[in-house]
Order: structure tokens, then sequence, then C-alpha cells
């Protein structure tokens, strides 16, 4: 029943080693393998010391240090900003009722929808005020941390504002 068909063999040539002595068994490359990972870590850290690498600069690890900083940023921005630009500042954000958004209430309302129905319908009219009225976002990276530094103090300067508190 077994008929025998053809059969290829690849006649290629390497040279090897297969000896007692040159086989490796899994133990041993594992020890190899940490030995060198524990050569690397103290090499690094009699090079770097004991820091991870992540840490903030000098200068941002103190909360003067971090205003001193977002104070220069944002005279090297206002140097660096034609003079055209300087007279005329960025507008202030309207806060409040005065930005002319409101929920429309009519169209939300709908009993057969219940709370979902108003959640999807307030982010839906929330997404298109957005599109509408955009705030954009600066591209640069310093640009959008002396943006967020200067969101930062005005919440801060507002929350201690508020009696209370």
């Amino acid at each position: 029943m077994v008929r025998p068909g053809v059969v290829a063999i690849d006649g290629t040539r390497m040279a090897g080693n297969a000896s007692r002595e040159s086989t490796r068994d899994f133990e041993e490359i594992a020890r190899e393998i940490l030995a060198e990972a524990k050569a690397i870590d103290e090499a690094e850290d009699e090079l770097y010391g004991e820091a991870r690498g992540d840490e903030l600069p000098e200068q941002l690890r103190t909360r003067d240090g971090r205003a001193e900083f977002f104070r220069r940023a944002r005279e090297r921005r206002a140097a660096e900003r034609p003079v055209d630009q300087q007279r005329g500042s960025e507008p202030e954000p309207v806060l409040g009722e005065e930005d002319g958004f409101e929920f429309d209430t009519e169209r939300i309302v709908a009993r057969h929808q219940g709370r979902q129905g108003w959640t999807r319908e307030a982010h839906r009219q929330l997404e298109q005020q957005r599109w509408e009225n955009p705030d954009p976002a600066p591209r640069s990276r310093e640009d959008r941390l002396v943006l967020a530094g200067e969101r930062l103090e005005t919440e801060r300067d507002a929350h201690r504002g508020q009696p209370g508190v």
C-alpha cells in the first residue's frame, strides 16, 4: 500500500561543531545573559549615579523654579512675536453665559429617550459649538507648556479669590 516516491536531499555543506564541549544548555546561556545585564547596570550606575533618568530638571523641581521658568518662557514668547501681534495681544476667553452657548432645551427634552437622550444631545451640541468656535492649541511643545502654566495660574488665582477657600 505504500509506494516510494521521489526523495530529495539538500546537499548543502556547512561547517559545524556538535561536540559535547561546544554544546551549551539553557541554564548556562541564561547565566551569561544575566551576568552581562548586571555588568551593564553596574557600569550605568557608575556613570549616571542612582538617578533613574526621568527626573525633572533641577530648575523645575521647586515651585519658585517653575514660576521662574514660565516667566522666562513668556518673555521669550513675547519677544519672538511680531510687533503688530504684541500690540493686539490674544483676546481673553470669555467665561460664563456671555459666550453665547446655551443648550437648546427644547431639542434635548424627549421623554422616550430619557437621560441617555439628554447626554447624547448635549454632547452633540457641545461638539457643534467646539467645531464652530475652535480654541486651537499651539503646535510647539514650549508654547503648550506656557499655555498650560498660564491656565493653571489663572485657575489657581480664581480659586483663591473664592470665599471660604
